[in-house]
């Protein structure tokens, strides 16, 4: 029997990818401890961007928006809510094809989803093509609040997990069997549960900042959007002592703005590209 994982993803942002590699952590984890002679084999597939021209621009759009136009978006979801493509016919006949090719190449034993553009896609593609082990589809929900996509919303699905209260009661009223549900949380990486190997002042002191002062880190996410310089420049005004670190992400116009910043206001600042250790000013 394969113990094949197919976890299903788009680019969009960077949370979907973190609750994805945390999804594999874990399972390798639990793989591990138990000696197992047929571990779990997780894939991790971007599937949204990968199918057609069509939903490459939109992955495109997602992220451009995130990046440099934050206020926009609403007019984005508005957009997707209103012409629903993830659960269209038209964006299933423009997917299905990269989709079944991506099944029937891991031949999974379990299918999850951690984005609401490739639930229905996937269980759509599941019953159409003979998969030797007739996986089920999961659905892992990362919107943790009350007015999450309808997409993610899959009568389809076997088990869909909510990250909370808010989450579950939105699915049960986009039509969702209450017993196919199951709340416990948001994925979180196995690293973050284990006792640290550094301490705090030991960290601060390789990073160069001081052990000695309240530290603020300001995160603009994967995309680097927002209002991150401003608020940076906002903590100028602190009187207090502090030091911030801030995380671009992989915006290289946020991070040369952070540096331009630096140099006007009174802070022991240290700025990361794309990961801790990879770039700093």
């Amino acid at each position: 029997m394969s113990n094949n994982i197919l976890i299903c993803v788009s680019n969009t942002g960077g949370g979907h990818h973190s609750a994805a590699n945390a999804l594999k952590a874990a399972l390798e984890e639990i793989t591990a401890k138990q000696h197992a002679a047929n571990p779990y084999q997780v894939v991790i597939a971007d599937v949204i961007e990968h199918t057609n021209p069509i939903h490459t621009f939109f992955v495109f759009l997602y992220n451009f928006l995130l990046r440099h136009k934050q206020s926009w978006m609403k007019y984005y979801i508005a957009l997707i809510e209103q012409f629903k493509p993830d659960n269209s016919s038209i964006g299933y006949w423009l997917a299905s094809g990269a989709v079944k090719r991506l099944l029937v190449k891991t031949d999974p034993a379990l299918v999850v989803s951690v984005h609401p553009m490739t639930n229905h896609y996937l269980a759509r593609a599941m019953q159409a093509v003979n998969l030797t082990h007739k996986p089920d589809l999961m659905v892992v929900v990362v919107d943790p609040n009350a007015n999450l996509w309808t997409g993610w919303a899959c009568k389809g699905a076997a088990l869909t997990v909510a990250p909370n209260i808010l989450a579950q009661e939105r699915l049960e009223q986009l039509g969702v069997d209450a017993n196919k549900i199951v709340t416990i949380g948001m994925p979180v990486d196995p690293r973050f549960l284990h006792a640290p190997i550094q301490s705090r002042e030991s960290l601060l002191s390789e990073l160069g900042l001081s052990p000695d002062l309240l530290t603020i880190c300001l995160s603009a996410g994967w995309a680097g959007g927002g209002s991150i310089a401003k608020i940076y420049q906002a903590l100028g005004d602190v009187r207090k002592a502090i030091q911030v670190l801030v995380v671009c992400g992989k915006n290289e116009e946020l991070f040369e703005e952070i540096q331009l910043c630096q140099h006007r206001c009174h802070l022991l600042q240290k700025c990361y590209q794309n990961c801790p250790r990879s770039r700093m000013p």
